[in-house]
């Protein structure tokens, strides 16, 4: 009886270690899932050491089963193996979003100006909202102190439209957002996308700087 109550307080031992750093290693993928939405890949892979190389280390952590020691080392060993040159750097292509607003709103139908600043705001937030998984959208939002936008106006709907369908047709995403309920279309806003000077160039031409 004695021997079995060893080996039970033995195991009981055993479950609260795995248990406790079961939760410890959960705790601290959780701090990085969250930091990973406000702060830059550099950051990231900082953080990432300081949070996870403390846990690894952790006397508990050999109390786990092979397969999870195992699988906990392989995850800071990647996170290590990750360098410099794989974060993008000044040199990487720039992401950018674009907007573009009716330059006849205010030239012709006399919105105030910032009615029409309302629509183009409309616009940002519903092309970012849509495409939020979008690994573009998500680096650009990591980033938010150098977020990049290009401000375009057009001459009028009708085009704002011929504008929408042509980014249809070239895969960019985007949304254009229509005013109800008098279902006018007033802004179109691309999702965050790597610039790519020849290709916005053309799907652009239409378009001029809103100054």
């Amino acid at each position: 009886n004695s021997a079995l109550l060893l080996m039970t307080g033995r195991h009981n031992m055993h479950m609260a270690s795995v248990v406790s750093t079961s939760r410890l290693l959960s705790s601290r993928f959780l701090l990085l899932s969250l930091f990973l939405l406000s702060a830059g890949p550099q950051s990231f892979i900082g953080t990432a050491k300081a949070l996870l190389q403390p846990a690894l280390h952790h006397r508990m952590l050999r109390s786990l089963p092979r397969p999870q020691r195992s699988l906990a080392r392989r995850t800071m060993s990647s996170i290590e193996n990750l360098s410099t040159d794989k974060v993008p750097g000044p040199d990487s292509p720039k992401i950018v979003q674009f907007l573009v607003l009716r330059e006849d709103l205010q030239k012709t139908l006399n919105w105030p100006i910032g009615a029409i600043l309302a629509q183009g705001a409309h616009a940002s937030i519903a092309a970012v909202h849509r495409h939020a998984d979008a690994p573009s959208t998500i680096s650009y939002l990591a980033d938010l102190q150098n977020m990049t936008k290009v401000v375009y106006k057009i001459k009028n709907e009708f085009q704002l439209r011929t504008l929408a369908a042509r980014l249809d047709d070239a895969d960019v995403p985007h949304h254009l957002w229509v005013e109800m309920p008098e279902n006018e279309a007033t802004a179109l806003a691309t999702a965050p996308v790597l610039r790519d000077p020849v290709k916005h160039k053309e799907l652009f031409k239409k378009c001029s700087l809103y100054r």
